[in-house]
Parts: C-alpha cells; structure tokens; sequence
C-alpha cells in the first residue's frame, strides 16, 4: 500500500534507520533508455535535506564507496516492496521491508529499500 509523505516524515524515517544501523540499497533511475545505479549500505541524513549513502565494504584505496543524494523538492511515497517496479521487484523479494521513492523535478527517481537487518549488505 502507498502512503505519501512529507519531506519532514521521509527524513526520520531515514534519521531511523541510521540510529538503528539498518542495512538500505539505493537505487536511482533516469531518463529513457534508464541509467541506473545502485549501492549498498548505510544511509545517514544530512541537514541540507539531503542523504548520504555509504557502502560498508571499502573500495580499493579510494576508501568508502558513497552516493550523497539531494531529495530538495522531491515528492515522497512509502510502499511495500510487493509494489516495487516490476524489473526490481524480484529483486527486492525476500530482503526488503519496505521502499521510500523520491521522484525529483528533474525526473530522476530514487529508490530506498529498507533491508531486513539480516541482509549481507555486501553481497
């Protein structure tokens, strides 16, 4: 079921899962034919309404794989992951609780899979 939600509730609900060291997977979408990324790890809201998500696997040298991800003027839905696109709900099967989706004005959309704790984020 989705449930809309305001900036404000989609960051604590980003602000709990850090304070509960909750595994999450970032996925972004844009344009057509789709670009797609995706990363791993944990996520830890910024002031500026923005999140950084950190991949607790390091990276060669170059240290911590990170995406830091602007949500400024995104709309924001909470859906169980039975609703997930269907090229990424076989995916999301069986790891993840729940989705928040931030669609931005520029037409990029963002995936936030909360992962059961139990998820071997590295994988």
């Amino acid at each position: 079921m989705n449930k809309s939600l305001s900036r404000s509730e989609a960051m604590d609900l980003i602000n709990n899962w850090a304070r509960e060291s909750l595994p999450v997977k970032v996925v972004l979408f844009a344009g057509r034919p789709a670009m797609t990324l995706s990363l791993r790890g944990e996520a830890w809201p910024l002031e500026v309404g923005a999140v950084r998500v950190m991949d607790s696997v390091r990276v060669g040298v170059e240290g911590i794989a990170e995406f830091l991800i602007s949500l400024s003027g995104g709309v924001f839905d909470l859906e169980d992951t039975t609703e997930a696109p269907e090229d990424l709900r076989k995916e999301a099967a069986g790891r993840t609780v729940r989705c928040l989706t931030c669609t931005l004005p520029s037409g990029i959309t963002i995936y936030l899979y909360e992962l059961w704790a139990t998820t071997n984020i590295a994988a």
